[in-house]
């Protein structure tokens, strides 16, 4: 937390996440240990499974939260925004940012959210030729759609309480509110679970602003980047994003490729970029050979062969246009030997058929290969890809030590 602080932050309530918990001990996680709450978190964590890519290896239950609802993680997050912005001199600016845990597994919505919305079946999957669900299969994936849908209610809840709370201070109409999502899930669609994929389902969050004096109630489908979120925040407060956003060190990276949304928001423009760009280094993804030779050996791992695609990994970059999508996957063995797809996504809008092959849209392939060749040499790598904190040692020990607290036992399978 003080580490946190040194970013300018004058209140933090560090909340690490749900499975992270267990190797981060968070303000979250001391709030729960103070309640003797966090070993039962900690166990539904452990026995909500480890989920891969694929629904062939989805294990979590999607059982509600053991936790009292007050204490969903949550709740937790808006209350303690809400107190923080109660505290609020309304004469000064400021800047806060809650950042919502769910919608992510483990799937552990509280059972009055969970009754909001009935069990059901999905009844229409994006899957490409030659893949298929089984009936379990389905049946695990709508258990968690379910919780799915409760999550996303919960925190539209808690995002409705702040707002009004900023309306009950008069702060609403003298505040820039931006709402977004760091990915999506694939919720079984092309036969994928979880995030890390180039599809509609994971790359395309939601993004909703309300800019005071601006142009309201508008749905604009232009391209944008979530580092364009940055610069309308620096922008709105007078700052020069790039400038702001740059550093001298390392010298590869000292260029942030941001655009600001104000002439969006103020009504001015419809685009302010001509294609968007995604990118994944994702260290997570399943060694899927390994588990294929598992499998053949009689492991109990329900694998099918068709499944694998090799050429698909989760280490990939990505362009995309209003129209277009070009996605190049990056474990290749030799020089020149990618594999790249291409959807048009006018007559192909679930991107199932990939067109990288016909004829008629090598042009387009070669810009996309130039448009991609600019980015990564205008802009280089990226200096951070490690996206969350980790120690060597288990901080929860040291903290229940202190409390004198007995630590949980080590449990086999933990994630």
């Amino acid at each position: 937390p003080e580490r946190a602080k040194s970013y300018g932050y004058d209140h933090l309530f560090e909340v690490s996440g749900k499975s992270l918990m267990l190797n981060n001990y968070c303000d979250y996680a001391d709030y729960l240990n103070q309640l003797g709450l966090l070993e039962r978190m900690e166990q539904y964590v452990i026995d909500s499974g480890t989920n891969s890519d694929y629904p062939a290896h989805n294990f979590d239950p999607a059982l509600p939260s053991p936790l009292p609802e007050e204490h969903y993680i949550d709740h937790v997050i808006g209350r303690k925004a809400r107190e923080y912005l109660e505290l609020h001199d309304e004469r000064s600016p400021f800047y806060m940012l809650v950042s919502f845990c769910s919608p992510h597994r483990p799937y552990d919505a509280p059972q009055r959210y969970l009754d909001m919305f009935p069990e059901e079946q999905k009844d229409y999957y994006a899957l490409q030729e030659g893949e298929t669900l089984t009936p379990e299969e389905k049946r695990a994936l709508d258990r968690q759609i379910r919780n799915y849908k409760a999550m996303i209610t919960l925190i539209d809840d808690e995002v409705g309480l702040l707002l009004e709370l900023l309306e009950r201070k008069g702060l609403l109409e003298d505040t820039l509110v931006v709402f977004t999502s760091d990915h999506g899930d694939m919720q079984g669609d092309h036969y994928r679970l979880q995030k890390a994929f180039p599809w509609k389902q994971c790359t395309t969050v939601p993004l909703a602003a309300r800019m005071p004096g601006g142009a309201a109630g508008r749905l604009i489908s232009s391209p944008v980047e979530l580092t364009d979120v940055a610069a309308t925040l620096l922008d709105y407060a007078g700052l020069d994003p790039t400038k702001a956003l740059s550093k001298d060190w390392p010298a590869y990276n000292d260029v942030i490729p941001c655009r600001s949304l104000l002439p969006i928001l103020r009504g001015e423009v419809e685009q302010i970029r001509p294609y968007s760009f995604s990118e994944t280094d994702y260290t997570e993804e399943q060694d899927w050979q390994s588990l294929k030779a598992v499998h053949a050996a009689g492991g109990d791992i329900p694998l099918r062969a068709e499944r694998l695609q090799p050429e698909r990994t989760t280490m990939w970059q990505m362009l995309q246009t209003g129209r277009y999508k070009y996605i190049k996957y990056l474990k290749y063995a030799q020089p020149g030997q990618y594999h790249e797809e291409l959807y048009d996504l006018l007559d192909d809008p679930e991107e199932l058929r990939d067109v990288a092959g016909l004829p008629h849209h090598q042009e387009l392939l070669r810009w996309f290969r130039e448009q991609l060749l600019f980015v990564l040499d205008r802009y280089g790598m990226p200096a951070q890809k490690a996206w969350t904190p980790t120690e060597s040692w288990d901080p929860r020990q040291l903290r229940r030590a202190q409390s004198r607290q007995p630590a949980p036992p080590v449990l086999e399978g933990r994630p």
